[in-house]
């Protein structure tokens, strides 16, 4: 119980110290800074083991909440690029009115 309480004033006092020197603002929280990192890291490519070791969370769940939305970004990338390589492989063959005979 007493490590909790002293990484708890660490990071007050951490906190405060940053606010004071402007390098961050009142509403800026640890746990955000470490909502963003994980999220930054799962945008990278990260995986889940990896941001685990960074973040400290515990479980593979508390990760997907941020590796899944990295993971929808990443699949809908590479679905839209397959579709554009698809599309330029296909040629389009214009008529041209030159080219064309009539049926007599």
């Amino acid at each position: 119980m007493a490590k909790k309480q002293t990484q708890a004033f660490d990071s007050d006092f951490t906190r405060d110290a940053l606010e004071m020197s402007g390098k961050i603002g009142k509403s800026l929280t640890f746990h955000g800074l470490r909502h963003t990192a994980a999220t930054a890291l799962a945008d990278a490519g990260c995986d889940t083991r990896d941001i685990m070791s960074i973040t400290g969370h515990k479980t593979e769940a508390m990760v997907a909440r941020y590796t899944q939305s990295a993971d929808q970004k990443r699949r809908a990338r590479s679905a839209i690029a397959k579709l554009e390589g698809v599309n330029s492989e296909q040629t389009t063959v214009k008529p041209d009115a030159a080219n064309c005979k009539t049926a007599k």
